[in-house]
């Protein structure tokens, strides 16, 4: 089974070797890249004056689009050419966020992206916008093209990987009778540079494939399929996850959207843990003195939690109002009540009720509502006070 860590990669570079070599290239690819971008604009102007001189398919316009695309480091090696029906759902793994963009382009497809442009734009990108829940109106734009020969790229991994392995794919592309065309890709590069990471953001990846030399897809184009009569739409979703998974040579993963989202946090939040070897200075006294009353009200926060954020935030009703909102994220401390060693006295504390966890969407009631559970919190402090103390 593979390690989602080995998956969705955190960097772009993992061999310190390698990071050593594209450090001295540098200089070189942000050249390129700077040339790229300016570049990218000229192409731009192309597709307009095309769109209104000849449609997608001429053959003139093949060759320009595909040279220009070479020069701005994109360049496509597609296999079983013949295989490739132009009425189906074209569905592909997800390795970069602008793999679409790029792969449409170099294979005269539409691709069906969550992107919410119009206009010249979108036609000259090539796509079609399609929610990540599709409704009617998405599916039925992706028909129309479907019944005129323009095929239509679906990525059904929720995000991109590295290719190691594959995601579980979404449903809506398999509920709606298409015929589906399997591609699988693998990316090539001079330097292993990962097409995305984790946290990367689509202008990232177009910036880091601007920079390198060269990225080529590798594309491999399986026989189309359709849904058997006794087959249902997960069964034949799997069907077609498992012959994409055989050629690409990569196992079939149970990780869904909701395990990346959770090792996206669990993984901030280790960024965000600070260690305390690594502190180039003590916190000050002023910030242990902060720290101290928001762990008064909020005892159940790691210390180290509340210092980082009083460090930011420089004030202890920010910090508690930051924990209470969710916008710190930490792993509570189990709390233990304490006890008099001496038995001579036991102070029965009332069990307060916590006030409604949940926000209002009415911004005066989740004030109210925030500013209660910090008097609580500072109320049940008070009384743990003078319970330690004996008062």
């Amino acid at each position: 089974m593979v390690e989602l860590a080995n998956l969705v990669p955190k960097q772009r570079i993992e061999s310190t070797l390698w990071s050593i070599l594209v450090f001295c290239y540098i200089p070189l690819g942000v050249l390129l890249m700077l040339i790229r971008i300016f570049l990218t604009l000229n192409y731009f102007c192309m597709q307009v004056v095309f769109n209104c001189l000849c449609t997608r398919q001429n053959k003139v316009r093949r060759i320009f689009e595909k040279i220009f695309l070479f020069i701005l480091g994109v360049a496509v090696n597609e296999r079983n050419e013949k295989s490739f029906d132009n009425s189906s759902v074209v569905v592909l793994n997800h390795l970069s966020r602008v793999d679409g963009y790029f792969i449409a382009a170099l294979c005269n497809l539409t691709a069906a992206v969550n992107l919410r442009v119009t206009g010249t734009l979108i036609s000259v990108l090539r796509c079609l916008h399609v929610d990540d829940a599709p409704n009617n109106s998405d599916i039925n734009s992706i028909k129309e093209l479907l019944q005129v020969k323009k095929p239509v790229l679906v990525f059904p991994e929720p995000c991109p990987t590295n290719g190691a392995g594959l995601l579980k794919f979404r449903d809506w592309p398999f509920n709606h009778e298409f015929q589906i065309q399997p591609m699988v890709v693998r990316m090539k590069r001079p330097f292993p540079i990962s097409g995305s990471t984790l946290d990367s953001v689509w202008w990232s990846d177009l910036l880091w494939s601007f920079f390198c030399p060269l990225t080529i897809y590798d594309i491999t184009i399986l026989p189309t399929m359709r849904k058997n009569k006794d087959e249902n739409s997960n069964e034949f979703k799997e069907r077609i996850r498992k012959s994409m998974s055989s050629m690409l040579d990569a196992p079939c993963t149970n990780y869904d959207a909701s395990d990346v989202v959770e090792y996206l946090k669990r993984v901030r939040f280790e960024e965000r843990k600070p260690q305390e070897h690594l502190r180039d200075y003590p916190p000050s006294n002023n910030t242990m003195r902060m720290a101290e009353q928001v762990k008064d009200i909020l005892p159940h926060v790691p210390i180290h939690v509340i210092i980082s954020d009083v460090e930011r935030t420089k004030s202890v009703d920010i910090t508690v109002t930051n924990i209470l909102e969710g916008v710190v994220t930490f792993v509570a401390e189990e709390q233990t009540m304490a006890t008099d060693t001496d038995s001579k006295v036991k102070v029965a504390t009332k069990v307060r009720t916590p006030v409604n966890l949940s926000f209002s969407r009415d911004p005066n009631r989740r004030h109210m509502t925030l500013q209660e559970r910090k008097d609580e919190f500072i109320a049940v402090a008070k009384e743990k006070y003078i319970t330690k103390h004996g008062l």
